[in-house]
């Protein structure tokens, strides 16, 4: 198997990348049937809490099961695979009981990890570790997955590099339409030959700043493109919206036993399976 790397990344916070990035993975698996790993490099884990009970996720952090641990041992030489830190999702959600959702979770520790490798000059290798864990779970699953953190890290230079697509969610404001030039030239300066597109996120049609920005936006080329129609209920753009509300996280939280339209609604899976297919066309692979 040659599976394909996408990276969700802004260096904004607030934007909800990470409530997309596991929406992508959930669609990828729910209604795609594909093989899917999910790279938590963001050190605040949400994703890791998303996706994992409490205890799975306290345990993951006490024992560095986790990909803390998996860094630490490729840095200095120890004897841990992928595979001794991956949780398997597929039996958490409705539907998706035989098909690989594989999580690699992560904690506020390897904010202290990077920051001591990079201390001790050891910042490549780092990333090297980095780029070593996607090469191998791409010869395991067809999609990698990689929440990126907020800023600029040596580890979300190494995802990026590494990526296939990369994935920008951006809330549909002044300030963001303002910095996505600035964003366009931070992806030129580190991973310049890897695609990537911008999905509008957090739209709230009754906001007037929201529907201005997204008439601005329209007609853009680094948009994420769907398929077969308009991305949402929204209006006739050509473009991908993702308009994913707080309860979202509450209720993956809550109850994984449902169903991808139970979790994020009718409109939200709709607009996730426009996203999924938008995302297939640009890596040139089937998306009807």
């Amino acid at each position: 198997m040659s599976g394909k790397v996408i990276s969700v990344v802004n260096r904004k916070g607030g934007v909800g990348k990470t409530t997309l990035s596991v929406g992508l993975a959930d669609a990828l698996v729910s209604e795609r049937k594909a093989e899917v790993a999910f790279v938590d490099l963001d050190p605040q884990g949400s994703a890791s809490r998303m996706l994992m009970t409490d205890d799975e996720f306290e345990l993951s952090v006490l024992k560095d099961r986790n990909l803390v641990g998996l860094i630490q041992a490729g840095i200095h030489g120890a004897n841990l695979k992928a595979e001794d830190v991956q949780y398997a999702m597929r039996h958490r959600i409705s539907g998706r009981a035989g098909v690989n959702f594989d999580l690699i979770p992560n904690s506020d520790r390897f904010w202290d990890l990077e920051a001591e490798e990079v201390r001790l000059n050891n910042a490549i290798r780092l990333a090297a570790e980095i780029e070593r864990l996607l090469a191998k779970l791409v010869e395991t699953h067809h999609y990698v997955i990689v929440d990126c953190p907020p800023g600029q890290t040596f580890s979300t230079r190494a995802a990026l590099g590494a990526s296939d697509l990369i994935l920008v969610p951006t809330t549909p404001d002044r300030l963001s339409v303002w910095g996505m030039d600035l964003f366009r030239a931070y992806i030129a300066k580190e991973a310049n030959e890897v695609p990537f597109k911008f999905v509008i996120t957090r739209y709230q049609a009754s906001r007037l700043e929201a529907r201005n920005a997204i008439e601005t936006l329209s007609g853009q080329p680094d948009m994420l493109q769907t398929v077969g129609g308009s991305s949402s209920a929204h209006g006739e753009y050509d473009f991908a919206i993702f308009s994913e509300a707080e309860q979202v996280r509450r209720r993956i939280q809550q109850d994984r036993l449902l169903t991808l339209s139970q979790i994020y609604g009718k409109r939200g899976a709709l607009e996730l399976s426009n996203i999924v297919r938008g995302a297939l066309k640009e890596l040139g692979e089937p998306h009807g």
